[in-house]
């Protein structure tokens, strides 16, 4: 059997979502506006210079970077090829912004340059799949110009507060893959040379049934599973019994959502 890495199951999770990820991932798309109005309210104090997005997935920051950064050479990248295609397909460009653009499949956690290249860097919704994230978000720091800036946003370890509390009433391990901690983030990354400015914000969805959540995680990719714990089919099946029998009305949950704002000051 051929040993299967976990970037490679990351990439066969997003590229299974590719025709179901735009109907189903509404919190990212919410985040991804509120990040490039934090893009725009900065834009005018940032270095000339190209942008890189990493894990542009079908495109929600992407075609709001074409008409905001004016001039600016744009890097799109992602690391599931599917994805960026479909992200390309999806794009509404003139001639003159297809001259500027370039496209490169990409794990951006793997980004590695001695070169300051960036004037920008956004990311939405991808940290939480680094497996090494305050290394990976140092390299990204590395490759701004002075004074320019990352922009990150990622579920931190409070979401899904009610899947957690489900899992407690009835004595089963809360299966959720780990989040990270914006507070343990920013202590490591903020330096001398370094300025980190960062908010939270919640943001809920609701769902008719539980089995409903757990299906739109797998609709956008995101089903899969990094515990060491994985629940069976007859647990599975208590849980989501007990989660609708205490809230018939529906399922509502909560995302805890981190805005990292960091920048270059030397």
């Amino acid at each position: 059997m051929t040993n299967t890495t976990y970037k490679d199951q990351v990439v066969t999770s997003f590229s299974h979502a590719t025709s179901t990820y735009n109907t189903h991932a509404i919190v990212q798309q919410q985040c991804a506006q509120e990040l490039i109005s934090l893009l725009r309210s900065r834009q005018k104090q940032l270095p000339e210079g190209p942008v890189l997005e990493i894990g542009c997935g079908t495109g929600f920051v992407t075609q709001e970077l074409i008409h905001h950064c004016g001039d600016r050479p744009l890097k799109i990248t992602d690391i599931s090829a599917s994805m960026l295609e479909v992200c390309q397909q999806n794009l509404h460009l003139t001639t003159k912004q297809q001259q500027r653009i370039s496209f490169q499949q990409m794990d951006g956690e793997a980004y590695n340059s001695d070169e300051a290249a960036y004037a920008i860097v956004v990311s939405n919704f991808v940290v939480q799949w680094f497996e090494q994230p305050i290394q990976s978000l140092q390299k990204l720091i590395a490759a701004l110009k002075p004074s320019g800036l990352l922009l990150v946003t990622f579920p931190t370890h409070h979401s899904f507060p009610e899947w957690q509390q489900i899992c407690k009433q009835i004595n089963l391990p809360f299966t959720g893959n780990p989040l990270p901690n914006p507070h343990y983030l920013i202590q490591k990354l903020t330096q001398k040379s370094v300025n980190c400015v960062w908010y939270e914000k919640e943001i809920s969805t609701v769902y008719t049934h539980a089995i409903d959540f757990f299906k739109s995680l797998k609709l956008i990719g995101a089903g899969l599973n990094r515990c060491h714990q994985k629940l069976s089919p007859i647990q599975m099946k208590q849980l989501i019994r007990h989660w609708d029998q205490q809230h018939p009305e529906g399922i509502q949950i909560h995302y805890h959502i981190a805005f990292l704002m960091i920048q270059q000051t030397e």
